[in-house]
C-alpha cells in the first residue's frame, strides 16, 4: 500500500486534479458540460504522463533540488515509467477522441507534444520554457475560446480575463521555480533564463514584472466594473512585500507558495 501511495504522488495529484477542475468548469461556464468532462480526463492523463517525462529527464537537477521527492522511474525503473507515460498519453488522447470534437482533439495532440518537449529539452529553452508552462497552464481555461463559437460576450471577457491570469501566475511561477532549483539546474548544465540571464539581473527582472503584474491586477477590477475581483490584488500584495529588498531562496519559496493560491482563487469567478 506504501508503494501504491508512493506512486500515486509521483504524478503531482494535487496539480493535476487542480487542472482538471479548471479545464472541465471551462466548458461547464459555456454550458458544454460533457465536453467538459472529456476534456478534462484529457487534460488531467496529459499531465500526469507530463509530470512523469519531466522527471525522467530532470533526475539530475531532482537528485540535488528534492532528493527527498519520490520519482515514479526510481520506484519501477526508468523503462516502466517511461511506458506509464505513453500508457497515461495515449489514455490523454483517447479521451479526446471520444468528444467528437476535432478542434479538441488538436489542442489535446498540441498540449501532449509540448508536455513532452518540454519535459526533454525545456530546462535548455531559456525563457521560452517558462512560456510553455504558462501557455499550458492558461490553454486549461482557454480552450473554449479555442473550440467554440458563439459564447455569450460577457462569458467570453470572463474566461479571457482567466486566462491571462493563469498565464502571468504560471510564468511567475516557472520563473521562481528557476530560483528555486538554481543549484541542480546549474549541475546537469541546464541553460533556464535565470542561469543564461544571470541571478542578479534576473532577480530585477522578476521584481519589474511582479509590480508590473499588480498594476495590472489593480486595473481589471475597473476594466470589467466588479469589485470583487480587487481579491487577486488583496492576495498578491504579500507577494510584492516579498520582492522588497535582496534576493534570497527563502523568498522564493515563500512566493512559489503564494502563487500556487492565487492559481487556485480564480475558480472563485465561476460562482460570484
Amino acid at each position: 500500500m506504501k508503494k501504491l501511495i508512493q506512486i500515486f504522488l509521483t504524478v503531482r495529484p494535487i496539480n493535476v486534479l487542480v487542472s482538471i477542475i479548471y479545464s472541465y468548469l471551462a466548458y461547464w461556464y459555456i454550458g458544454k458540460e460533457n465536453l467538459g468532462l472529456y476534456f478534462a480526463m484529457a487534460t488531467g492523463f496529459g499531465l500526469a504522463a507530463g509530470n512523469i517525462i519531466n522527471d525522467i529527464y530532470d533526475w539530475k537537477s531532482d537528485d540535488i533540488n528534492k532528493a527527498y521527492k519520490a520519482r515514479l522511474y526510481k520506484i519501477i525503473g526508468v523503462k516502466n515509467a517511461k511506458i506509464v507515460y505513453a500508457f497515461f498519453t495515449l489514455l490523454s488522447v483517447i479521451s479526446a477522441i471520444l468528444s467528437f470534437q476535432v478542434a479538441i482533439i488538436i489542442v489535446t495532440l498540441l498540449a501532449n507534444i509540448l508536455l513532452y518537449l518540454y519535459g526533454k529539452y525545456g530546462k535548455y529553452w531559456g525563457f521560452l520554457g517558462n512560456y510553455t508552462v504558462a501557455f499550458l497552464s492558461a490553454l486549461c481555461i482557454a480552450s473554449p475560446l479555442i473550440t467554440e463559437r458563439n459564447i455569450v460576450a460577457n462569458k467570453f471577457e470572463i474566461l479571457s480575463m482567466l486566462t491571462f491570469i493563469a498565464f502571468a501566475y504560471s510564468f511567475m511561477r516557472e520563473w521562481v521555480k528557476d530560483f528555486e532549483d538554481l543549484k541542480g539546474d546549474i549541475r546537469m548544465g541546464a541553460k533556464t533564463g535565470v542561469i543564461r540571464m544571470g541571478v542578479k539581473r534576473s532577480y530585477t527582472l522578476l521584481r519589474v514584472y511582479a509590480y508590473f503584474l499588480g498594476i495590472l491586477l489593480l486595473y481589471i477590477p475597473l476594466v470589467y466594473k466588479n469589485y470583487f475581483y480587487f481579491i487577486w490584488l488583496l492576495l498578491y500584495i504579500p507577494i510584492l512585500y516579498y520582492f522588497l529588498g535582496r534576493y534570497s531562496k527563502r523568498k522564493m519559496k515563500l512566493i512559489s507558495s503564494l502563487l500556487k493560491v492565487l492559481f487556485l482563487s480564480g475558480l472563485i469567478v465561476y460562482f460570484v
